[in-house]
């Protein structure tokens, strides 16, 4: 199980979610980040300032490791369509998930690296 973290301009989600719908993704969360890491100060009538373009982060639960690569490339086609080459277009992270735990109606769900399919680890209820 891998987790995709794709930080993509706002424009792109649209495109980035059609991919992610053809794949059967079953897990995505979306929430808005401030992109201020590579960003040099602007010049405008003598006053300097920086720049703190809005970005959205999507964090994508990928269930199947096999798909991870093709994933990654389609989901960077689709965030980089017309922004190719130019910097701010996103960033991509795919990290391994040891763990993973679903709380919710009253019971725990969990996951671990050693189970290879997605059979519930435990499952307690209150």
């Amino acid at each position: 199980m891998k987790l995709l973290i794709a930080n993509i301009r706002r424009e792109k989600l649209e495109a980035v979610r059609e991919v992610l719908d053809r794949a059967e993704v079953a897990v995505m969360y979306a929430s808005e980040v401030a992109d201020t890491w590579r960003r040099r100060p602007r010049m405008y009538r003598g006053v300097q300032y920086q720049i703190s373009e809005p970005r959205l982060r999507l964090e994508i639960l990928i269930e199947d490791d096999s798909v991870a690569a093709e994933l990654v490339n389609a989901v960077t086609r689709a965030a980089c369509a017309n922004y190719a080459g130019l910097h701010g277009s996103g960033d991509l992270f795919l990290l391994p998930v040891e763990h993973w735990t679903s709380i919710g109606a009253r019971a725990t769900v969990s996951y671990t690296a050693d189970q290879p399919n997605m059979e519930p680890a435990t499952v307690v209820r209150q």
